[in-house]
């Protein structure tokens, strides 16, 4: 008898705390919401793509930044100043388009002129280092990576293959029917890559 008074009373501990959590997570069928606005985050409203990174932690890619929120507090991802590959002018300042996170979660990065990838410097801030360059490149709406491992950065007038083995980009050749148009949108499939294109003429579903 004492034992089941025991087993009962863990029971509606547990069921108190699950009621008590769950309360705290939605109240009357609603989750909170938080609303913030450009002045929180001291930057262009507009916010073309946004991932999470890791747990806690969300990147947001407006015309002009890399943002960063940590549910708290806001702050800018930059250009790493361990590289001098490129200068700050030609990376920064620049519209954020899409993130994608690889199998090895690796954040990459398709911003106007420019491909790259976030980690952490060694001072321990995330960091946006371009392996990329090219003031013709714009509009990299999708990401993708291949059953290798290799990166898919795909424009609406172009598709750029990057290669982290040999830290190498090359553009694919596309058959003129395909680069004859403009890439309006695209999904991953099993063994490639489905384009939707655009022509004076009308659409064409390609598969690549």
């Amino acid at each position: 008898m004492y034992r089941s008074f025991l087993i009962f009373l863990l029971f509606l501990i547990i069921l108190s705390s699950s009621v008590l959590f769950a309360q705290e997570r939605h109240i009357n069928g609603y989750f909170p919401v938080n609303n913030y606005t450009s002045d929180d985050f001291n930057s262009p409203s507009q916010i073309w793509c946004g991932t999470q990174v890791e747990y806690g932690v969300f990147l947001f890619g407006n015309e002009r930044k890399i943002l960063r929120f940590n549910g708290k507090d806001w702050s800018f991802i930059h250009k790493n100043p361990e590289d001098s590959t490129y200068t700050k002018d030609q990376i920064e300042e620049k519209t954020v388009r899409s993130f994608y996170i690889s199998s090895d979660s690796t954040c990459y990065v398709a911003r106007d002129h420019s491909l790259g990838k976030i980690h952490y410097n060694n001072s321990g801030e995330h960091v946006y280092s371009p392996f990329h360059y090219d003031e013709l490149l714009t509009k990299v709406w999708s990401i993708y990576e291949d059953k290798k491992n290799l990166i898919y950065f795909v424009s609406t007038s172009v598709i750029l293959v990057y290669n982290p083995a040999n830290n190498t980009t090359k553009e694919v050749n596309l058959v003129k029917s395909i680069s004859d148009g403009e890439i309006q949108t695209s999904i991953a499939v099993e063994d490639g890559i489905l384009l939707c294109m655009k022509y004076k003429k009308g659409s064409l579903i390609n598969l690549y």
